[in-house]
């Protein structure tokens, strides 16, 4: 219950079904189910996992995201998970940094109290997944260029110029605080960044969090290396020894 004008008020559940894990949880960005990374962003999908509308994150201060909305919480080894949103068919959480070295973690949905069967799922160092324009984690990614302008067919990238991509699944950063708001001077990932368009090497000029966004998500910057076809180029980010799944493009001229 939480106090409201000096009155209890008590959350009521309005269904008897049981919190329910239907599947593997997926990678926010792919879509791709299986291991999960440190400070990755998972999408939860089940029946009974939260309320029964969508309901966006809250903070606990300006500077770090509740693990609670609404009566949800996700637990991986007991830890509560930073969230982002939490519906009744679906709750997107940030995979808590403490099972890094893990090999497995069970993960749980809390919600009002009614915990689903926990999940066994694999832990990996990093599992990396761009963000694509469609949400599907294939075809165009989400990027744009130097002048923050959308990357696609109309508005291709030259070589030399620099693209802005977006991802999830980096593992472990130099500040592995869950739910803290990324600063003035984002958290960067520990493990080594590196990137290709069109199947050759694409200098990496950083690759971090974003300033005023959740962990979780991170920016990397790269610069479009010359001799790619004209075209959607398919780019590929590789963090720790482990790349982001095929099938994401970018626009080359």
């Amino acid at each position: 219950a939480v106090k409201l004008n000096g009155y209890s008020i008590a959350f009521v559940r309005l269904s008897n079904q049981h919190a329910t894990i239907s599947a593997d949880p997926v990678n926010a960005a792919s879509g791709v189910s299986g291991a999960v990374a440190p400070g990755e962003i998972v999408a939860i999908r089940g029946a009974a996992v939260g309320p029964q509308s969508v309901r966006g994150m809250s903070y606990l201060h300006p500077n770090l995201i509740d693990t609670d909305i609404a009566g949800t919480r996700v637990l991986f080894d007991g830890q509560p998970a930073a969230l982002l949103s939490a519906s009744a068919g679906e709750v997107f959480a940030v995979v808590p940094y403490i099972v890094a070295g893990h090999t497995v973690t069970q993960v749980q949905v809390d919600y009002l109290g009614d915990l689903s069967d926990p999940l066994s799922l694999p832990v990996v160092g990093t599992s990396p997944a761009l963000f694509t324009l469609n949400g599907s984690g294939t075809g165009q990614a989400a990027a744009v260029d130097a002048n923050g302008f959308i990357n696609y067919e109309l508005n291709p990238a030259h070589a030399g110029e620099t693209l802005r991509l977006y991802a999830t699944g980096e593992g472990l950063t130099n500040s592995p605080f869950d739910g803290v708001i990324a600063r003035a001077t984002p958290p960067h990932p520990v493990a080594a960044v590196t990137a290709t368009i069109g199947g050759q090497s694409a200098t990496v000029i950083k690759a971090s969090g974003i300033s005023g966004l959740p962990p979780g998500i991170m920016e990397v910057e790269v610069i479009v290396p010359a001799g790619v076809p004209a075209g959607m180029a398919e780019v590929l980010v590789t963090i720790g020894g482990t790349s982001s799944p095929a099938g994401v493009t970018v626009a080359v001229e």
